[in-house]
C-alpha cells in the first residue's frame, strides 16, 4: 500500500513548514503558497502552523549548548514571514541599486518555536515535518533532537514520529543562514537576492 502525505503547508519567507500525518491512502494534495488543496475532510490529517511563533536570534551561537529547545523563547514572530518582515535583526535600512535592499539584516542562527496539539487519532501513524526554502536547519520536538539538514534544492523532511506522541508538543526549529553549503557564495543562498 502506498503512503502519501496530506500536509498543511505554510510559506515562511525562505522557510516553509508542513506538519503531516502520513496515512495509507492514495490521495493527492497540491500546495500552492499558503493554500492547501486536497479532498474534503483533511483537517484530521493536518495541523495549521500559521500564526505566532516564539522566536530568538542567537548572535553568539550558544542556543544548542544552552539547550534553548528546552526553554521558552522570549520574543515572537508572525509566520508566514521573514526576519525582515518581522523587524528582527540589525536595522540597516540600506538603499542599494545593484541588489535587494535589506532593512533588517540578520546572519546566524534564528530560533522558531511553537506548541502543537497532536490528536489521539495520530497515535501509531508516521508524522513528518517538512521544511522548504530554508538553509541549514535543526529540529527538536520537546527535548528530542529529530535531525538536521542543509538541503537547498529539495524539501527537508524530518520524521518526528517517535517524538510526536498524542498531546501537547513543542516544535523548535533553528535555521542558520550563516552556514553555506559547499557551493560557496551563490545567488541561490545570498542575502542580496533573497531575504532570510
Amino acid at each position: 500500500m502506498k503512503s502519501t502525505s496530506r500536509p498543511f503547508l505554510l510559506i515562511v519567507g525562505p522557510l516553509s513548514i508542513c506538519l503531516t500525518c502520513v496515512l495509507a491512502d492514495t490521495s493527492v494534495v497540491y500546495c500552492v503558497e499558503t493554500l492547501c488543496v486536497g479532498r474534503p475532510s483533511t483537517t484530521e490529517r493536518m495541523i495549521p502552523l500559521v500564526g505566532t511563533w516564539r522566536f530568538a536570534l542567537d548572535p553568539n551561537d550558544v542556543g544548542v549548548e544552552q539547550r534553548w529547545f528546552a526553554q521558552m523563547l522570549d520574543d515572537t514572530v508572525r509566520l508566514p514571514g521573514t526576519t525582515d518582515e518581522n523587524h528582527k535583526g540589525i536595522k540597516l535600512d540600506e538603499r542599494r541599486d545593484d541588489r535587494l535592499s535589506r532593512v533588517w539584516y540578520w546572519k546566524g542562527p534564528a530560533w522558531y518555536q511553537r506548541e502543537v496539539m497532536i490528536p489521539d487519532s495520530w497515535a501509531g501513524k508516521r508524522i513528518t515535518l517538512v521544511l522548504e526554502r530554508t538553509k541549514n536547519t535543526r529540529v527538536w520536538v520537546d527535548e528530542t533532537f529529530c535531525g538536521w539538514d542543509d538541503t537547498l534544492s529539495a524539501p527537508q523532511i524530518f520524521d518526528v514520529t517517535r517524538a510526536m506522541t498524542p498531546g501537547a508538543r513543542t516544535i523548535t526549529v533553528v535555521v542558520d543562514n550563516a552556514k553555506l553549503p559547499p557551493v560557496g557564495p551563490s545567488h541561490a543562498v545570498d542575502e542580496r537576492t533573497q531575504t532570510n
